[in-house]
């Protein structure tokens, strides 16, 4: 296949890097390669965490690994030039993470080559970077493979108790008091008449006394001399027509 440029921007830098043979070109040949470029331009200001994407169908793809490498190529082939962007990431990812080491391991003196060998997971091809210097490589990169998180235990959930509705208090009935009933008036035995009732109830319900209790004499009614002996000791008057008191 034809060498493909990928121009690099990041505001107002950008740097080239060459891609002779894109069937065998990884993302971790990509940041090295750029990383370089950016060394020998001295360009301050690079982001220290840098991300690639570029531009499909006005929408912005980003490389993350080897099968986006590949469809990036795939998508804009025939292009000898592809414009890429870099933007800055709070981590980097694992394959600038795989550059750095490969970089820090090339730059010790000690070591004649270095031999780093990093499988994919998918693609299954091996990357082997080695110095000018011929001889047996001293040093491998070990092969990095994710962590795996520890698996929290499910804890049980607590399902809190429903709260217990509160129970209305019953509103207070109104106490009503009984009407007072009337009480009837006992029967006067001495004749008095109560002051409550009418004057003519009083007239019709006047006492009425006997000759006998009270030593009255009717006019029709001789005296006996009995009551004779009682009036003339009371120094009481008889009348033939008159009933008279004793005192």
């Amino acid at each position: 296949m034809k060498d493909v440029v990928l121009k690099m921007h990041y505001k107002l830098h950008f740097v080239e890097v060459l891609i002779e043979d894109t069937d065998k070109t990884l993302i971790i040949d990509v940041y090295n390669d750029m990383l370089d470029a950016v060394e020998e331009e001295n360009i301050v200001g690079w982001p220290e965490n840098p991300s690639l994407a570029y531009s499909f169908k006005s929408k912005s793809v980003r490389l993350r690994d080897d099968n986006d490498l590949m469809e990036m190529f795939r998508r804009l082939e025939g292009k000898t030039e592809i414009d890429m962007w870099v933007g800055s990431d709070a981590k980097p990812c694992h394959a600038l993470l795989m550059a750095r080491e490969v970089r820090s391991y090339a730059e010790k003196d000690d070591v004649d080559a270095v031999e780093v060998t990093l499988e994919s997971k998918k693609q299954g091809k091996k990357v082997t970077l080695e110095s000018k210097k011929q001889g047996k490589p001293r040093a491998k990169l070990p092969i990095r493979t994710p962590a795996l998180k520890p698996v929290p235990k499910p804890s049980p959930k607590l399902v809190p108790k429903p709260a217990p509705k509160p129970v209305p208090e019953p509103a207070p009935k109104p106490v009503t008091e009984p009407a007072p009933k009337p009480v009837p008036e006992p029967a006067r035995e001495d004749g008095v008449v109560s002051p409550r009732r009418s004057a003519r109830v009083n007239a019709n319900q006047a006492p009425k006394h006997t000759s006998t209790d009270l030593g009255y004499v009717a006019p029709d009614e001789p005296a006996s001399p009995a009551q004779l002996r009682t009036s003339s000791a009371g120094n009481a008057v008889v009348s033939p027509r008159t009933s008279v008191k004793v005192n």
